[in-house]
């Protein structure tokens, strides 16, 4: 009885394929009489793929890929609120949508604006003549700005009031250049200060005080005169041989013949 009941599944199984295989060949076969009766009637399928430029019925674009995020109504109304004034981007985040998406979506319902910034808008000027703000708002008010520039021409400088409104050099000197400040000659040091002269005729320190006065800058060289070495003396004080020369420099020493 096990042998006759396997081989009674086995021709059951036999008899599921052919019936599956037949199926398979009448879809063909329709598909065939389908394309046959076409032929017949002259209306042959086109062959590979509609042309590039294909439209749809209603003369929009035919779409190849995914379905339209918006229907051909919904990017009439988008494109009506972009040309009343509002912004491609803000109208993709509002819809969150990416704004490649919003830029296809407005061109499908005849959009032939530009896109990022409205052309007209880069060199816009704000009512008191101060240029128009295009990234983050200012720090500070026009009114502050004008503050500012008159500390700065009364003596203050640029540096000391950054330090204290905790904002960086270049913000303060953007913030007075809004208020019409034209600055000095450079950047921070007035010019006249770099070739400045101290009354005794040594150049002026622009960075670190001296190590030693004048005085005992004079006293050095009248020691190297005397036949003591820049070396022996550096070492004596502790300071670097650099620094001795630099020293005796200013106290008239034009070095050793």
């Amino acid at each position: 009885m096990t042998a006759i009941s396997s081989a009674l599944q086995d021709l059951e199984r036999a008899l599921r394929g052919l019936v599956d295989e037949n199926t398979i060949l009448k879809n063909q076969l329709q598909r065939v009489v389908v394309r046959a009766g076409r032929l017949f009637d002259g209306h042959a399928p086109p062959r590979g793929r509609p042309a590039r430029g294909g439209k749809s019925p209603d003369g929009a674009p035919r779409k190849r890929g995914r379905a339209f995020k918006f229907t051909g109504d919904q990017a009439v109304e988008f494109r009506k609120q972009v040309e009343g004034g509002k912004s491609a981007a803000s109208l993709a985040k509002e819809l969150k949508v990416s704004l490649p998406t919003m830029y296809n979506t407005l061109k499908r319902a005849g959009w032939k604006g530009q896109r990022g910034r409205r052309p007209g808008i880069r060199a816009a000027r704000v009512g008191e003549g101060a240029p128009r703000k295009r990234g983050r708002a200012f720090k500070f008010t026009v009114d502050q700005a004008g503050e500012f520039r008159k500390l700065v021409e009364g003596g203050r400088s640029a540096l000391s009031l950054a330090k204290e409104l905790k904002v960086s050099l270049p913000t303060m000197y953007n913030t007075l250049k809004r208020a019409g400040w034209k600055g000095r000659n450079q950047r921070g040091r007035p010019r006249a200060v770099r070739s400045a002269r101290m009354r005794d005729g040594a150049p002026r320190k622009r960075g670190r005080a001296f190590k030693f006065t004048n005085d005992q800058a004079a006293e050095f060289r009248k020691q190297i005169e005397g036949g003591k070495s820049t070396a022996s003396l550096a070492k004596e004080l502790k300071v670097s041989l650099p620094t001795m020369y630099s020293t005796l420099k200013r106290a008239g020493w034009r070095g050793r013949k």
